[in-house]
Order: structure tokens, then C-alpha cells, then sequence
């Protein structure tokens, strides 16, 4: 298990990458969609949507995201700190260990596929996504320039 990004929950994607960029000194890839068949959180079951960029300075990356939705996805009036990103071999067997030392479960993301690509979990106010290996070659490719997108999910539906 290995952070490999932090990232803040916006309410305007393009003013955040133009006010962070310059605070940090780093340059943000566009702006792009994120699309999920399923988002299961304990209030609420149904699709996802996120718009999202990434710092192209790393690792340790910076992510933006602008999403809007129930639960830890509901829009913020500011800017705020969302989560921790980690990878691991297995997300769903990281998440069990990581509720075995006290982290709750919050959500899962449920692909197309019928994958399970990222869960979500947190202690007190710290939230981690953990996001299974199988999908670091197609973000790290977008990161790097060698795709468009980053990751299957990712076309406006």
C-alpha cells in the first residue's frame, strides 16, 4: 500500500485548476468525466459522475474532483480536502484489513465490468480511496500523456 495521491473536492473544476496550479506551481491535465455503473454508499445506491483532473507533477498527485450527488459526493460550496489514494492488489481485501484496524467502510464503486475498481474508507475525518492495481497502467498512462482518458469508465454516457 503505497499514497500515491491527495485529493480536494471542488465546486468549479476550471477556476480550481487555475487558482491551484498557480498556488502549487503545477500544470492539471483537462478536465475529464468519470462515469460508473454503480456507486453504493450506505445512504444511497445508483450511478456515479465526476468530473476530475490530475496534477501532471508527481507522484505524490494532486487530484481535483467536481462532483455533485448524495452523500460524500454532495457539492461544496469551498474547497475542501476529500481523500487519500492508495493503491493495492486487491481493494475490496485492502478495505476489510483497513476496517480491521478501525476504518469504517463508506462506499464502493461498482464498473461496467462488474469490477470493483475503488472503496472508499475512513477513520474519524480522513478518508481513503483504495483503488485496485488492475487500473494504475490506464490512469498512469493519462498522467503521463499516453492517453486521453484514464480509464475505461471514462466517456461521457
Amino acid at each position: 500500500m503505497k499514497i500515491f495521491h491527495a485529493a480536494l473536492h471542488v465546486p468549479d473544476l476550471e477556476a480550481a485548476i487555475e487558482s491551484y496550479g498557480h498556488i502549487m506551481q503545477l500544470d492539471f491535465l483537462p478536465p475529464v468525466t468519470r462515469n460508473y455503473a454503480r456507486l453504493q454508499q450506505k445512504e444511497h445506491d445508483g450511478v456515479f459522475k465526476a468530473r476530475i483532473s490530475y496534477s501532471r507533477q508527481g507522484p505524490f498527485y494532486i487530484e481535483l474532483l467536481e462532483s455533485t450527488g448524495p452523500g460524500m459526493w454532495s457539492a461544496p460550496a469551498l474547497d475542501r480536502f476529500h481523500h487519500f489514494g492508495i493503491w493495492a492488489e486487491d481493494a475490496l481485501q485492502e478495505a476489510r484489513k483497513m476496517e480491521a484496524s478501525g476504518f469504517e467502510w463508506e462506499a464502493t464503486i461498482h464498473a461496467d465490468d462488474g469490477s470493483t475498481p475503488v472503496v472508499f474508507v475512513r477513520r474519524s475525518d480522513v478518508r481513503v480511496e483504495i483503488i485496485d492495481e488492475s487500473r494504475r497502467p490506464a490512469l498512469m498512462d493519462w498522467i503521463d500523456g499516453r492517453a486521453d482518458r484514464p480509464g475505461p469508465e471514462s466517456p461521457d454516457k
